[in-house]
């Protein structure tokens, strides 16, 4: 690789390389590993930079993250593969629309921030396929057309795992807030 290209590719990394850190450690629970997984991520990018389209970086070092984390991850691309009906998806479709993702949209990490140690849990204990696309969508912004290029899945998929991922959320920030006020009363 040329020294133009290196420092290129080295400009758009220092870009995103902490949203990439974060989308690591979040997916794996572990930053030691999740370093590694962005280590060898870079690798991999590196190599492959003169394939490289030039469009979207940030999404292209995205999706190699999230392929290097389905690696350390094997059964994660077994889950992917996952779907709900058709019928089942039309019925979620419109789930972004939802007032109630509008300040996650607008400002996640100060919305993670704020909920703490109750959403953190929530978070590791959902299956890996549907944290990372939560993860992808809720937190890093991505389109679910964007997400399903990345993870090679369908937008269906997606879809299925978004709203899997939301509901569990739901269900388990719904039943701590409930034993807060219960405890607290």
């Amino acid at each position: 690789m040329s020294t133009t290209d290196t420092t290129a590719f080295l400009k758009h990394l220092l870009a995103c390389r902490e949203e990439l850190a974060r989308f690591a450690s979040r997916m794996l629970g572990d930053r030691t590993e999740a370093q590694d997984v962005v280590q060898e991520s870079v690798l991999v990018a590196y190599r492959k930079y003169a394939k490289f389209d030039g469009g979207n970086f940030r999404g292209w070092m995205f999706a190699i993250v999230a392929r290097e984390v389905m690696r350390e991850r094997r059964n994660l691309a077994r889950q992917l593969s996952e779907t709900l009906a058709p019928s089942e998806i039309d019925d979620f479709a419109s789930l972004d629309n939802m007032d109630s993702y509008a300040d996650v949209r607008r400002d996640p990490e100060r919305v993670l921030d704020q909920l703490g140690d109750p959403l953190r849990q929530a978070l590791r204990d959902l299956p890996d396929a549907q944290r990372m696309v939560f993860l992808l969508r809720a937190v890093e912004g991505f389109r679910y057309r964007q997400i399903a290029e990345m993870l090679h899945i369908p937008v269906g998929t997606v879809m299925t795992h978004l709203h899997r991922a939301r509901w569990k959320l739901r269900e388990r920030l719904g039943a701590a807030a409930g034993a807060g006020r219960k405890g607290g009363g």
